[in-house]
């Protein structure tokens, strides 16, 4: 009985670090287009936004996982609001109106 339990445990721990670790960080995917497509606002004291903290401590505390995670949430944008394009920044993505084309006439 005790080796099984243990077993068990083993698993356990395995599944929780290798398969639902990266399914959280992953999910940031989906929570992104949701958001930039207007279907979900998320704001980060809310519920929601306290389930990701964790993630953002991670980032602010590990570069390299922020640039990976700013380029993994770029995939994800949503279509922008009418008349704009998104633009990356170094913190982030932005938003910026779209100029109609300049008409060269004599």
């Amino acid at each position: 009985m005790r080796y099984r339990l243990r077993t068990l445990l083993i698993v356990a721990l395995f599944a929780a670090l290798f398969i639902g670790l990266p399914l959280y960080v992953l999910s940031v995917g989906p929570l992104i287009y949701l958001q930039s497509s207007g279907r979900i606002n998320y704001e980060p004291n809310s519920p929601l936004g306290r389930a990701y903290l964790p993630l953002r401590w991670a980032q602010n505390g590990c570069p390299p996982l922020k640039r990976f995670m700013n380029w993994y949430g770029f995939m994800w944008l949503g279509p922008p609001p009418p008349g704009t394009r998104w633009i990356k920044l170094t913190e982030g993505v932005g938003v910026e109106p779209i100029k109609p084309p300049a008409h060269n006439r004599p």
